[in-house]
């Protein structure tokens, strides 16, 4: 990729104009005594004699062309490129708006560039630079939307993208695609995608990227790019007021309890292709839960606040991360998931600390321990704890009395709060 001298602005030669050798590509450069401008390679358009005549043009008396200053600072700023991928690979470089590892970012370079160059039916000089333009146009915009412009202005990408394909997951996975190509790629294609795609590709973040499992690969633009989607552990039913910290209006209940369960649906879709029946019953919410949560969307999309909605669900997905649950609300759920055990449970509970439970009672205490518990809301509870009034507070005994009659594990973390 060495086309042009950046110090002089003239083309580099490719071949030698006496005998159309590329130059230092034989062994004859080797074993030569001439000087090193001078071209050893033997003329193979000579006949007659016993030896063959050595071509020995002057190399030094061949005026060079010169070529455009944009060429040259495109070499430039490749070589730039390449030197501090090569002293420190995992450093980070702005390119697209963007910080990229170094080595990850030369690698989009190279990939537009060999595409290019493959395409061509005779890879030429021309063709060499005209790739090498195409690349620093796209990779040295301002912004990911700029680039994807730029890109679909010069095909760089390819007529049919195949450089990061939207197609089915066997054409994505026959080969490792470059992260930064497919972050561009992606940001183009914001407010177009359903919800779920929307979802699963992380068009919240800065640089989205196929859903987990998808195209797998080690290459990454930033270290926090290779985290991978919640687990079903780490989202409770509802999340805590407020989580979001979207500037929205009281109406349209983005920290009311369908709001919240909402934003606790769209985590565990972020990122992945679970399926929304497989999230529902995980969260256990209800089944008129998905007819709910499509007008809820349809709310925030026309108040036009999905793109911050977006944003802040991709920063509260980055908290968890950083600091995960104590408590594991998957396997809570499960552990009361029985009704009629968790009333028992009260009631004996209640007994054997002296207090005789009446039903609504037990119902109250049942309920009030099942939030507790799973990080639910009383909205989404089966029934009859959906109907009951729970108290503010249950002692401490008697909730471990409760997880001791339920048979729970006496360490787990009963102040743990939901995110």
């Amino acid at each position: 990729m060495h086309l042009v001298c950046i110090e002089h602005r003239v083309e580099l030669m490719v071949e030698c104009p006496g005998c159309d050798r590329p130059p230092f590509g034989g062994t004859a450069w080797h074993t030569s005594r001439t000087g090193v401008t001078i071209c050893p390679a033997f003329d193979t358009l000579s006949s007659g004699g016993r030896y063959r005549r050595r071509c020995l043009t002057d190399f030094a008396t061949i005026e060079a062309p010169t070529v455009f200053a944009e060429v040259v600072k495109a070499q430039a700023n490749l070589f730039d490129l390449a030197a501090r991928a090569a002293t420190a690979r995992e450093g980070l470089v702005e390119s697209c708006g963007t910080l990229g590892r170094a080595q990850t970012v030369l690698e989009a370079w190279l990939t537009i560039i060999d595409r290019k160059v493959n395409a061509a039916r005779a890879p030429r000089l021309e063709v060499y630079m005209g790739a090498l333009l195409d690349a620093d146009a796209v990779l040295s915009t301002a912004s990911l939307v700029a680039a994807g412009r730029e890109a679909v202005r010069r095909q760089a990408f390819g007529q049919n993208n195949e450089l990061a394909p939207l197609a089915s997951d066997t054409h994505v996975r026959s080969k490792p695609r470059n992260p930064l190509i497919v972050a561009i790629t992606l940001t183009g294609l914001r407010g177009r995608f359903s919800l779920g795609a929307e979802l699963s590709h992380r068009l919240g973040s800065e640089r989205p990227r196929y859903p987990d499992g998808v195209n797998p690969t080690t290459r990454l633009l930033q270290a926090s790019d290779g985290r991978s989607a919640l687990p079903l552990a780490w989202i409770p039913q509802v999340v805590d007021e407020g989580a979001l910290g979207v500037d929205a209006k009281p109406e349209l209940g983005i920290n009311s309890p369908l709001g919240r369960a909402f934003t606790a649906t769209c985590l565990a879709r972020y990122g992945t292709d679970r399926p929304w029946g497989r999230l529902a019953i995980a969260l256990g919410l209800p089944a008129m839960s998905a007819t709910q949560f499509r007008t809820h969307w349809w709310a925030i999309y026309d108040a036009k606040l999905w793109p911050a909605y977006l944003a802040a669900l991709d920063d509260l997905y980055h908290r968890i991360h950083e600091t995960p649950p104590t408590v594991d609300y998957q396997r809570r759920r499960l552990e009361v998931a029985e009704v009629d055990e968790l009333l028992r449970a009260c009631r004996q509970a209640a007994h054997r600390l002296g207090d005789t439970a009446r039903p609504r009672a037990a119902e109250a205490m049942a309920c009030r321990f099942w939030l507790d518990h799973t990080g639910g809301h009383s909205a989404f509870a089966q029934a009859p704890l959906g109907r009951a009034e729970p108290p503010d507070l249950l002692s401490s005994s008697l909730s471990i009395a409760i997880g001791q009659e339920l048979g729970l594990c006496s360490d787990d973390d009963r102040s743990a709060r939901p995110p």
